[in-house]
């Protein structure tokens, strides 16, 4: 479950910033911290994946709001 979600955030996460029209430098930097918060939800323990998942969430939302 937990690869799933992840690859799902991160799928999402793709999708706004190549969505319509060209993407500004801080949604690249938006996607390279997704990035890394992937890594950090696929290799961490405990609750740090669930974080690491809502952060994905939050940056996501984020970036759909400021491309909007």
């Amino acid at each position: 479950a937990r690869l799933v979600a992840v690859v799902v955030l991160a799928a999402a996460s793709v999708l706004v910033v190549l969505g319509p029209g060209r993407p500004p430098g801080w949604a690249w930097a938006g996607l390279g911290l997704v990035g890394a918060l992937v890594v950090t939800a696929l290799r961490g323990g405990g609750p740090t994946p669930f974080r690491a998942a809502m952060a994905i969430a939050l940056v996501d939302v984020v970036l759909l709001v400021l491309r909007s």
